[in-house]
């Protein structure tokens, strides 16, 4: 989970004082997103930035932020299977030198 208007881990207790509801972020992970009918016209996924499975999620979210729009989040029960992830760290590590590139200067401190 991200802190409300920072870009940064949460711990446990950090996670249970946003508590439910809506809130602002400045991004999601990608296991799901709901997006509104603005950013299904406007935005598009940057396959160039991460051909892999990492990044898209957040690049996603910066793209909305650099546009002006809000990134939420809300409570929504869900399973998750994963398969492959945070073990990929080649993968992991090129994307995020591809992220941290194309938004060099641009990201909340």
């Amino acid at each position: 989970m991200l802190r409300a208007g920072r870009l940064s881990p949460l711990s446990g207790a950090d996670a249970a004082r946003l508590g439910g509801g809506a809130h602002d972020v400045d991004a999601v992970d990608g296991l799901f997103m709901a997006l509104s009918p603005w950013a299904v016209r406007e935005l598009r996924f940057d396959e160039t930035l991460a051909p892999g499975f990492h990044g898209y999620d957040v690049d996603f979210c910066m793209a909305a932020r650099a546009r002006g729009r809000r990134v939420r989040v809300a409570e929504i029960a869900m399973a998750h299977h994963a398969q492959r992830g945070m073990s990929d760290r080649v993968g992991w590590v090129a994307a995020h030198v591809a992220f941290a590139c194309k938004w060099e200067g641009r990201l909340p401190r």
